[in-house]
Formats: structure tokens, C-alpha cells, sequence
């Protein structure tokens, strides 16, 4: 990575920015031992050929939203903007004092400029951050049943770990539920005025620690495609559970921000998207009429297929 600009995030949590002098090679350590293990098995525990039970583990990995190291590239110094307010209708980038505005304890000073909506934001990723991972896991048992049909049950699971996750933390404790701001500088309940240093609006801390969990019965019948039909029918009540759904928060009712930024676990309970029962099912029908019809007629009116395709489901959590 090129070089780039960072502040010191140890005293993010309480409002308190130190930048870091110079330019830095890394804004991260290096995660380097992720290893990717795989398990799984098959059996016939009748020896017929009938019946199979089956299993699996594994574990997976994914890479870094790239926005989330990316950004510092937006810092100050050699990056600023604010906004003076809608009836001008322009960004501007006001000149920065780093010394004199960034080392202030919170509460102290004000916004660094006349007019007072041209704060500007600062973006750190957490130097400790992790790759996030997935250990999925799967059992279940088929039986085959009057020679074309097929029965499926199974249990699913996923497991989220150190996901990733942009907090802001300029903010207090019980600012989104109409608390006072602890300085005096700010409307109650307006999490975009109420900051710890009112010289920024958003501190967007980037780490990786939010985990999910998602648990599901899926059950399946089907029928292998003979005399002209073909058919399977599938049911799926599951379950997923998150603090956070959303790195960006991209998903429309999902917002970017936690509760309380110091307690995300205030958050956690059904994720964004949770859909808890899934109802789907298809089939073929190859018309057999005209099938074996030679000539203009056959090749017109011969080999024609009907396909049906049903979904039902619950829509996603919502609360007004």
C-alpha cells in the first residue's frame, strides 16, 4: 500500500485524535495464519445403496472490503471536505489546522470554521484488524423411495466471525434515544450535531468484530425426471442471527451505525436478512403428444416442454 496518512486510533473510543506524524507504509499488521480445513464423509448405513448419511466442515475465509483500508486516503491533511449547507449547494474544502484542531480534549473548541456544518470526518482501520472467516456445517440423511422418488433432510449452519464492521465513535452513550449531549454543544437526540469532538462530525472506526450465526432444517423431496415428469418440492426454516448486517449498511432498513457504538451487542438479534421459512418448488412436463410425429407436424408441434417454478417466503424483519 502506498503511503498515506493515519491517526493514532487508542483514543478514538473517547473522542481523542492524535495524529500520527509522517506517512505510514501499513495501516495493518498482516494476518498470515488462516488455514482452510475441510471434513466431510458419506454413508450407507443399509448397504442397499438406498439410503446415505452425510456430513461436513469447513472453514473459509474472505478478504477485506478494500473501503475499509482504502478510505484513510481521505484523511486530512491531504484531503478535507465539508459542506456549508443546501442553499449553497457546494462542498468546500476549508483549510485545516491539524495541530491546533485535531489534539483537543472532548468537548473543548468549535467546528474549524464561520460556518458551523463544515466539520469533516476522519476514517481509521484498527491496526489489530483480522481476515473474517466462516465455519459452515452440514448433516443429513437421503433416502431413495419408490425407485424415482428421492427424501432429503438436513441441518445447515453457518458461523460468522470477525466481521467486518464501520462504527462511528463521535458519539455518547444514548445519543439516538434523545440523551443530552454531555458538552452542551449539540440538539438532543441529533446524533449528527451531538459529537464528543465537535470538531468532526463522524470518527469511523473500521474494524472487524461483529459474528453471526445462521441455523436451518431443510427438507426436500423430488422426483428423478421419468415418464415425461419431473418434480421437486423443497422447505427451509431457518434462522440468522447478527449484531450487524451491513459493512456499509447498503441494504436500505440497515443502518450503518450500532445502538450504542461501546455496546454492540445491544444489536444483536435477528439479522436484516433473516427470512425464516422458504417455500419453493418446480417441475418439467414434456408433452408427449406429436412427440414421435414425423414430418412438418412433429418438428412444429413435437417435443414441447411445460416448466413451473413457485417461491414463497417471509419478507425481512421489520420494526416501525
Amino acid at each position: 500500500m502506498a503511503d498515506a496518512p493515519r491517526f493514532d486510533p487508542l483514543g478514538v473510543k473517547t473522542g481523542q485524535i492524535q495524529f500520527n506524524p509522517g506517512y505510514v507504509s501499513s495501516v495493518f499488521s498482516g494476518d498470515h495464519n488462516n488455514w482452510s480445513s475441510r471434513l466431510g464423509f458419506a454413508w450407507d448405513p443399509f448397504g442397499d445403496g438406498k439410503t446415505s448419511l452425510r456430513g461436513g466442515y469447513g472453514v473459509g475465509y474472505d478478504r477485506l472490503v478494500f473501503n475499509i483500508t482504502s478510505n484513510i486516503r481521505f484523511n486530512p491533511p491531504t484531503h478535507a471536505s465539508g459542506i456549508f449547507g443546501s442553499f449553497l449547494g457546494n462542498n468546500i474544502s476549508p483549510s485545516y489546522d491539524i495541530d491546533e484542531k485535531a489534539n483537543r480534549l472532548p468537548g473543548e473548541g468549535a467546528p474549524p470554521s464561520f460556518f458551523s456544518s463544515s466539520r469533516i470526518s476522519l476514517r481509521t482501520p484498527d491496526p489489530n484488524i483480522r481476515i473474517s472467516y466462516l465455519q459452515n456445517g452440514f448433516f443429513g440423511i437421503q433416502r431413495e423411495i419408490l425407485g424415482d422418488f428421492m427424501l432429503d433432510a438436513n441441518y445447515v449452519t453457518s458461523l460468522g466471525h470477525k466481521l467486518s464492521l464501520i462504527e462511528d465513535y463521535n458519539r455518547f452513550s444514548g445519543d439516538r434515544f434523545g440523551a443530552e449531549d454531555p458538552f452542551g454543544l449539540g440538539r438532543p437526540g441529533d446524533p449528527s450535531q451531538t459529537r464528543l469532538h465537535p470538531d468532526f462530525t463522524a470518527i469511523n472506526f473500521r474494524g472487524n468484530h461483529i459474528n453471526s450465526a445462521y441455523h436451518a432444517a431443510q427438507f426436500q423431496i423430488r422426483k428423478r425426471f421419468s415418464q415425461d415428469y419431473a418434480f421437486q418440492v423443497s422447505y427451509t426454516f431457518s434462522k440468522l442471527i447478527d449484531s450487524d448486517s451491513d459493512v456499509l449498511g447498503a441494504r436500505g432498513v440497515d443502518d450503518i451505525y450500532t445502538t450504542d457504538a461501546m455496546k454492540t451487542f445491544l444489536d444483536r438479534g435477528l439479522s436484516v436478512l433473516d427470512i425464516a421459512n422458504c417455500f419453493t418448488a418446480n417441475e418439467v412436463w414434456e408433452i408427449p403428444f406429436l412427440k414421435q410425429q414425423r414430418g412438418v407436424l412433429g418438428k412444429a408441434l413435437g417435443g414441447w416442454q411445460v416448466n413451473t417454478s413457485l417461491v414463497l417466503q417471509d419478507g425481512r424483519p421489520f420494526s416501525p
